[in-house]
């Protein structure tokens, strides 16, 4: 009994490097998968931001809205913004606060929190303007860009918006994506 008790019990070198590597090829599997999934995460607010923008286009498009002094009788008078620039200026991998100022002030659009890219509205008028006619294939192209991890390359998200027979605007099917993890 003594004998066994005086016997010390304890893992090998060979069996440590085996588990130590066993953790090495779990960390070279896990860190990219990590990082990807950070990546998406942040891309997620582009196209999250850009839906929101056409819902507020569309209801702009919708509202009563009249020039000062314009008469328009018996009719819908349907107005457009026009080219916004991105906002804020300069993404980057850190958030940024985003105003809501110029065109995005019209529409009534604005983020609450900060934001990895910048947000911008190409307009079928770069002044905008009302009256728009139906069946408008190009109304607006909402975009957002970003440079999501620091490598000047810029992840580019872009949501194209017409009118239809009824003079209602819609969307495209999906978002146009370039460099989305870039």
């Amino acid at each position: 009994m003594a004998k066994l008790l005086k016997k010390k019990s304890g893992f090998t070198l060979i069996e440590l490097m085996i588990v130590v590597a066993i953790l090495g090829i779990l960390a070279a599997l896990a860190v990219p998968a990590f990082i990807t999934y950070v990546k998406r995460s942040k891309t997620g607010e582009a196209t999250i931001n850009l839906s929101n923008m056409f819902k507020t286009a569309a209801s702009y498009y919708n509202r009563e809205n009249a020039p000062q002094g314009l008469n328009v009788m018996g009719g819908t008078t349907k107005c457009i913004v026009g080219n916004q620039n991105a906002l804020p200026g300069n993404p980057g991998v850190d958030k940024q606060p985003f105003s809501g100022t110029g065109q995005f002030g019209t529409l009534g659009y604005s983020i609450a929190d900060p934001v990895y890219f910048s947000y911008g509205i190409t307009s079928a008028v770069a002044a905008g303007g009302c009256t728009r006619p139906p069946s408008t294939n190009d109304v607006y192209t909402f975009f957002a860009n970003g440079d999501i991890d620091g490598d000047n390359v810029d992840s580019t998200f872009e949501l194209s918006v017409g009118s239809n027979g009824d003079n209602e605007l819609y969307h495209g099917v999906g978002y146009y994506v370039n460099n989305e993890l870039e």
